[in-house]
C-alpha cells in the first residue's frame, strides 16, 4: 500500500499495516510503485528519485523540469512517464516525457 500526505510518502505491506514506513522530503504529487520491484518513484523538488521500500535507500535524483509529476511506469518497469500540466483555460494539456531507467 502507498499513501501520500504532507510531504511524506508512507508505505507498508498489505499483510502488516503496523509495519508502515515513511520517506520524508519535498515531495510533489504522483508517487507510484515501480512494477516488478519494491521501489517507489517520487518527485523530490525537480528530481525523480526511486526509494527502495525494503531498506529505505534512495537513488540519486535525476533532474527534470520543475513541476513534473510521476504519472505511471511502463508495465515492465524499465521507464517512467512524467507529466507537466501546460496551458490555461480551454487550451490545456499535459506535456509527457518517457524517461528510461537503468
Amino acid at each position: 500500500m502507498l499513501g501520500i500526505a504532507a510531504q511524506q510518502v508512507r508505505y507498508w505491506p498489505i499483510a502488516d499495516y503496523a509495519a508502515n514506513k515513511t520517506a520524508s522530503g519535498n515531495f510533489m504529487t504522483g508517487a507510484q510503485w515501480q512494477p516488478g520491484t519494491h521501489k517507489i518513484g517520487v518527485m523530490v523538488g525537480d528530481g525523480f528519485v526511486l526509494y527502495n521500500a525494503d531498506d529505505g535507500t534512495a537513488s540519486s535524483a535525476r533532474t527534470v523540469k520543475a513541476g513534473m509529476a510521476v504519472h505511471t511506469f511502463r508495465a515492465d518497469g524499465t521507464a517512467v512517464v512524467l507529466g507537466l500540466p501546460k496551458g490555461r483555460g480551454s487550451d490545456v494539456g499535459t506535456e509527457h516525457i518517457l524517461m528510461r531507467l537503468s
